[in-house]
């Protein structure tokens, strides 16, 4: 039940400051912010803005979901990825920024979700760059992507697969597409091939060392 709200302004973004009974241990809180984006909805021949929120309850963690023109409600169901465990310990920074992009996906926040499957690829990537040729980690981190697959990766099917992650998931962050017949959908597979190849590829070298050879 929401109780009250206050609205603050920014420029031209509202900032609504949240005092609600959580959805889900019904704690009365004041919510952070834990996530911000917007949507327009046609009314006739205008079009309005609709301000939407995920907040984080200080109490249990959880998030609940405010839409500026109806009311506060628990998101129950964010989906979470599960990953290998070679690539957990590879790249925590990556299964954050997947699973983020996921849930944003779930909320029908494609606009977003795919720049952030973008970002996500990229530290994958970069981590096993960096795990394979370790003295030249700083380079990595500087390089755009393109390069460090090229000039750093030397397995074929990482390689490809990243490559082709790349192509699309760069369409996300640039304002015309070039591979117009391709959506995050696409993207996602090819990042669970780069993800498939990398597990296969730190697993054998975890058998290698056991068995030395």
């Amino acid at each position: 039940m929401k109780k009250g709200t206050d609205y603050e302004w920014e420029g031209t973004v509202t900032l609504p400051t949240e005092h609600f009974d959580c959805g889900h241990c019904g704690s009365d809180i004041s919510a952070d912010i834990g996530y911000r984006g917007w949507y327009r909805v046609q009314n006739g021949p205008n079009y309005q803005n609709i301000l939407t929120c995920i907040y984080i309850c200080h109490a249990c963690s959880k998030p609940n979901y405010f839409d500026r023109n109806s009311s506060q409600s628990p998101v129950r169901h964010l989906v979470t990825e599960n990953f290998p465990e070679h690539v957990k310990q590879l790249s925590p920074e990556f299964i954050q920024t997947y699973n983020q992009s996921l849930s944003a996906e779930k909320l029908e926040f494609d606009k977003i979700a795919g720049p952030g499957y973008r970002r996500a690829l990229e530290f994958l990537v970069k981590d096993f760059a960096i795990s394979q040729d370790p003295s030249n980690a700083e380079a990595i981190k500087s390089k755009q992507l393109g390069p460090c697959i090229s000039e750093h990766i030397t397995h074929d099917k990482i390689t490809s697969t990243a490559r082709g992650a790349t192509y699309i998931g760069n369409d996300e962050t640039h304002y015309v597409r070039k591979w117009v017949n391709k959506d995050i959908q696409d993207l996602k597979k090819f990042i669970s091939l780069v993800v498939y190849w990398i597990e296969a590829e730190l697993a054998t070298e975890d058998m290698q060392k056991e068995l030395g050879v």
